[in-house]
């Protein structure tokens, strides 16, 4: 209903005539909050996997493990693990 009186009222009009279904589409969206955070949380567990995976590659750094080692352990880039050895 919304964007046919859009149309009528000439207020996004063509955008809307050639994009009907699409718009249609998204309006029919519902917010879901229990998914939006099982994303945060999802995001969260990502941050914390990545920060483990950083600390570890420090110590393994610090005890003299060769770049390809560490990165076959904690799944870091070499570059990633080259920037972290310069720092250390």
């Amino acid at each position: 209903m919304a964007i046919d009186l859009c149309i009528q009222e000439n207020i996004l009009s063509e955008f809307l005539k050639r994009n009907y279904q699409e718009v249609a589409k998204m309006l029919n969206l519902q917010y879901d909050q229990d998914a939006e955070y099982r994303i945060i949380r999802q995001e969260g567990i990502e941050q914390g996997e990545r920060k483990k995976a950083v600390e570890m590659a420090k110590e393994m750094l610090q005890d003299g493990n060769e770049l390809e080692k560490i990165s076959k352990y904690t799944k870091l880039s070499l570059s990633i693990l080259k920037k972290l050895a310069s720092e250390i």
